[in-house]
């Protein structure tokens, strides 16, 4: 398994030019090697991710457009990196995720957050929008919800971003936060990394696909599958109540 730590917690994690390109880096190199089959997912210091670092903002109004553009192009490739990966990204959240560090919550597989940590995209109370998050948003919790809390700029509480489906689990304290990504990532890690990967593509291959072209591909998926290695080892280890070999 594979931790990834932001790692700033004098900065709060906030994103800069460095930190963005240090991330695409490792999830789209090192995460992507063989030998790993679970990305967590985490934050030094005192809270998850606050968003843009001040002085990274600062210097973005001096930005022509192009400059601008090509700015959101790099913070888009990260997200894209991340959510493209064909291996389950777990996120252990804790204090606050916020505005751009939203972007990294919704692009993790399973997400478990601490009771008292706050969520928020709270672009709209400086002037911005979390437009490059956006889609990943959209995706992850549907229309209704972005747009309520794109608008209003709230924060709200894990509790209530596990109702919508923007985080999977909420333990009691930041305590309580190794030991259920522990139980967690040992059922990932005692999956079919073959089977995981398939998973993961197949649910992105559906997406925007007509209902019976979706029946096609999941009727493919099912059947080669089925063929492989792993699935016919896997299949005769539960028929001979045994751990499979993988």
């Amino acid at each position: 398994m594979l931790h990834v730590t932001l790692n700033r917690p004098e900065m709060r994690n906030a994103f800069n030019e460095d930190l963005i390109t240090e991330l695409t880096k490792v999830f789209s190199e090192e995460a992507r090697d063989d030998s790993v089959r679970v990305v967590l997912l985490k934050g030094a210091g005192k809270v998850f991710c606050s968003g843009g670092d001040l002085q990274w903002l600062k210097k973005s109004v001096t930005f022509t457009r192009e400059q601008n553009y090509e700015d959101a192009r790099r913070f888009l490739l990260l997200l894209e990196t991340i959510n493209d990966l064909p291996k389950p990204v777990v996120g252990r959240i804790h204090g606050a995720a916020l505005a751009g560090g939203m972007g990294l919550v919704v692009c993790c597989d399973y997400v478990i957050a601490s009771k008292e940590t706050l969520f928020g995209f709270t672009e709209v109370q400086i002037g911005l929008v979390p437009a490059v998050i956006g889609p990943f948003v959209v995706t992850k919790i549907g229309q209704s919800h972005a747009r309520s809390l794109f608008l209003s700029g709230e924060k709200i509480t894990a509790a209530r971003a596990c109702e919508i489906a923007l985080i999977h689990q909420v333990v009691e304290s930041e305590a309580d936060l190794d030991p259920a990504v522990a139980k967690l990532t040992g059922a990932l890690l005692a999956a079919s990394p073959r089977a995981l990967r398939t998973a993961k593509s197949f649910l992105q291959e559906l997406k925007g696909k007509p209902l019976k072209d979706q029946y096609v591909l999941a009727a493919h998926t099912l059947a080669d599958i089925r063929v492989t290695g792993e699935a016919q080892e896997g299949i005769r280890a539960f028929l001979e109540r045994r751990k499979p070999n993988w």
